[in-house]
């Protein structure tokens, strides 16, 4: 495999805890992944562009000068002190997307609340106050909020429950009325919402792709198939491995 783009990755936080090991196998220019039924390589000899999901990338930062790649960051900054059960402070982390914003440019921090969660401890209410109190303090920092809804994987479904479509809509429509001073971009990930003002994200961008490397032929707009049936992502090929990740957040589903 040999694709253009590399997520790194959405099955564990590579900028958080394997920065050394993401420049080792950018020196060695290919990385071998393990699946159920085999082994595999991904060679990164056509790469042009790397996605980090993260959500502290402050251990990458340091390093960032060292990348001979263009790149961007999708930065998760909730406030779940419920759930995430090993990662920076709040504000710790809030300091962080500020001066990654500033070191390499607010386009390519993308700000994720994802997933919004409401059940009986968080009522909707709450977490809009949570992700408002944020937001005020990112929209200069950043483009855009990307946000989700948790989805009831079958391992956590007594702690959360599918959010029914009333409470998307209200909560939805409460992001777009703060967002009148913020004035960023809001898209969802992989959910079949529809509403004026919040578009159906692509997490690995064409258009943003394009204004980070400049129109390019292999910047394609097919789906990545490989993906959710609702994800719009365009291909990228995905060095992370699931299970792996340290933060430990409750509702993971990649743990």
């Amino acid at each position: 495999m040999t694709p253009y783009i590399i997520s790194a990755s959405r099955r564990e936080d590579i900028p958080a805890f394997k920065s050394e090991w993401f420049l080792e196998k950018l020196k060695e220019n290919k990385v071998v992944m393990s699946s159920s039924f085999t082994d595999y390589e991904i060679s990164f000899e056509k790469l042009k562009l790397i996605v980090f999901w993260t959500k502290n990338p402050k251990p990458l930062m340091k390093y960032l000068n060292e990348i001979p790649y263009k790149y961007y960051f999708q930065f998760t900054l909730n406030d779940y002190p419920e759930y995430e059960l090993n990662i920076p402070s709040l504000e710790e982390r809030i300091k962080t997307f500020q001066e990654l914003s500033h070191k390499i440019g607010k386009h390519k921090v993308i700000w994720r609340f994802d997933p919004i969660i409401v059940n009986q401890k968080l009522r909707s209410d709450e977490i809009l106050s949570r992700i408002e109190n944020i937001g005020d303090q990112l929209y200069p920092y950043t483009e855009k909020l990307v946000f989700s809804f948790v989805d009831p994987y079958i391992k956590l479904a007594n702690q959360f429950n599918e959010i029914d479509n009333d409470t998307q809509i209200k909560i939805a429509k409460k992001l777009i009325e703060f967002n009148k001073k913020w004035n960023l971009k809001l898209g969802t990930c992989a959910e079949g919402l529809n509403l004026e003002g919040i578009e159906h994200n692509k997490c690995v961008d064409p258009e943003l792709v394009t204004r980070i490397c400049g129109k390019q032929k292999w910047i394609t707009n097919t789906k990545d198939k490989t993906q959710r049936y609702l994800c719009g992502c365009i291909p990228s090929g995905d060095i992370g491995t699931f299970k792996s990740c340290e933060h430990k957040c409750v509702y993971c589903y990649a743990k």
